[in-house]
């Protein structure tokens, strides 16, 4: 068999099968990219400036400090000292990822919201791993995502 028919066959022969050049590969990007997009713009827009109010106010406020205190259960610092079992759950993912927006001179706001619409974009990339699994394809699997 020569290579013509071969390539006449097979697209991936030539390097034309990449995900560059299959055609979904591009709305597969496009929806990403809006996943993306209405997963942090809208957060990032709102009430502008202002910290919302979170169980933890030193992720916002001193995030140094939290990570600092957070290895121990016990806190001797409060009151006549308390167990603070809150504390561990900020350990991870949130604690490092406030304190690097933090080092990177992001605002407290900033951070929740960036936070926030990461949640938001995690969350929809689960949906259309699941639509994909299922098999539902196209606009459908990124609109589903978005509900």
């Amino acid at each position: 068999m020569s290579a013509a028919e071969i390539s006449s066959r097979d697209p991936r022969a030539i390097g034309e099968g990449s995900a560059r050049s299959r055609p979904g590969a591009l709305s597969r990007f496009g929806g990403y990219a809006l996943l993306a997009a209405l997963s942090y713009i809208p957060v990032l827009l709102s009430d502008p400036g202002r910290v919302a109010a979170d169980t933890k106010s030193y992720l916002s406020l001193d995030v140094g400090r939290l990570m600092e205190r957070a290895w121990s259960m016990w806190d001797p610092n409060i009151g006549l000292g308390t167990v603070t079992h809150q504390n561990i759950g900020y350990l991870f993912p949130m604690g490092p990822f406030y304190w690097v927006l933090n080092a990177l001179g992001a605002s407290g706001a900033v951070t929740q919201r960036i936070w926030l619409g990461t949640i938001i974009f995690a969350a929809g990339l689960g949906m259309l791993y699941l639509f994909r699994t299922l098999d539902v394809r196209g606009p459908g699997a990124v609109v589903g995502a978005l509900a």
